[in-house]
């Protein structure tokens, strides 16, 4: 069980945050934090020296299952240093940051009611199957996701994975725990499509899998410094952000274009507007990603935009419209488990949030999960599984 250290002044500041949970309602939506699915998704796991983050997965079947797990790293190096970064912000003045998007991964086998934790960094064994769990490294910024295959390899309906991420500081203190999200299969009788037994295509359309929400809403108190009882507190935003279309088989290429569309309202009902472009993981703090606005508690509506965009090909991450019984104008696009990732709708959007709060008595983070709001069917996830054909 994870027990938090708080500071003293973090009880007042717990009613606050209580007060921006009210600040904007929740309405329902396809995803979920609380029940099992068939895929989970971890949007943000860091390793890299400074925090790591450890993962639990709880099969919570009474049967035997196995997942697929895929860690997509999107850290990068600093152009001069060579230190790990995310964004320029993390290298010395006047470097940038040199990041890819890639991919590892490894099987997960649970027994019935079982929960498997492991170090982000230096990964573990499972204590009952004995089985080796792949670590990613202390040079990790980026997702992880799970998907439950059947005794073939291939992806199967049994909603029974659910899961927990805590990012902790290596200097002690600081726990940070958020819930993985959850998209849930469906449809029993409808197996995913595939072009060849190693890359498959999981919809996300409401008929095979769940759909992915229509937006997401962070409620926050803007950075800066403020006094609670007599104490001051400096408060730091960071919001993550992962595409819900991906290519995990050719991440290579440079991840799924993704855009995400923020709209900012303070208490007073004004709002302002602007967006980020991005490839396979987002992950900044709020006073780089939106303008300042004026406000001691506002919300941000997170929305991909309604246009298409070419996924893959020599057009990838530009605006496309499919004429009406014409022909992809994605020149280059490719197939994926029977799939063209031609032109398509811009991806929806999945991702956590994380408020750092630094005073005299030291620094903590505190981790939560985005609201969601409606559903847009039309993702899809082509994943790389070593299938076993069946008899």
């Amino acid at each position: 069980m994870h027990v938090l250290r708080r500071n003293p002044w973090l009880p007042a500041l717990g009613v606050l945050l209580a007060v921006l949970v009210v600040y904007g309602a929740r309405a329902r939506a396809d995803v979920t934090t609380d029940q099992p699915g068939s895929i989970i998704i971890f949007p943000k796991v860091i390793s890299n020296g400074t925090l790591d983050t450890t993962i639990q997965i709880t099969n919570t079947d009474n049967m035997a299952h196995q997942a697929q797990c895929y860690y997509i790293n999107a850290s990068g190096t600093c152009s001069s240093s060579g230190g790990f970064c995310i964004i320029n912000g993390d290298c010395p003045s006047g470097e940038t940051c040199s990041r890819s998007c890639t991919e590892t991964d490894f099987p997960v086998p649970f027994t019935k009611q079982q929960p498997v934790g492991w170090q982000a960094s230096s990964g573990g064994v499972n204590p009952v199957t004995l089985d080796t769990i792949l670590g990613a490294g202390t040079a990790f910024g980026g997702e992880l996701k799970c998907i439950v295959i059947g005794p073939d390899g291939a992806p199967t309906v049994a909603n029974v994975l659910k899961g927990e991420a805590t990012i902790t500081s290596a200097a002690g203190g600081t726990e940070s725990v958020y819930n993985a999200i959850a998209i849930q299969a469906t449809n029993p009788s409808s197996s995913p499509p595939s072009n060849d037994p190693y890359d498959f295509a999981l919809p996300l359309n409401n008929t095979q899998y769940n759909a992915c929400p229509a937006s997401l809403i962070m409620n926050y108190r803007p950075d800066g410094t403020y006094t609670f009882f007599g104490t001051d507190v400096t408060i730091a935003n960071e919001l993550t952000l992962v595409p819900c279309t991906e290519d995990i088989t050719d991440l290579v290429l440079g991840g799924t274009p993704s855009r995400a569309l923020f709209t900012i309202t303070n208490e007073f009902e004004q709002t302002v507007t602007t967006s980020v472009t991005f490839d396979c993981w987002l992950d900044d703090t709020l006073a780089d990603l939106i303008p300042a606005i004026s406000t001691e508690f506002a919300n941000v509506t997170i929305t991909p935009p309604s246009s298409s965009v070419c996924l893959t090909g020599d057009l990838v991450g530009q605006p496309c419209t499919v004429p009406a019984g014409g022909p992809d104008p994605c020149t280059g696009a490719v197939p994926r488990g029977g799939v063209l990732l031609g032109c398509l709708p811009w991806t929806g959007l999945l991702g956590v949030a994380e408020q750092i709060q630094t005073s005299t008595g030291g620094t903590t983070r505190e981790a939560y999960n985005l609201h969601v709001i409606g559903t847009r069917p039309g993702d899809i996830i082509i994943a790389p599984i070593d299938a076993v054909p069946g008899p």
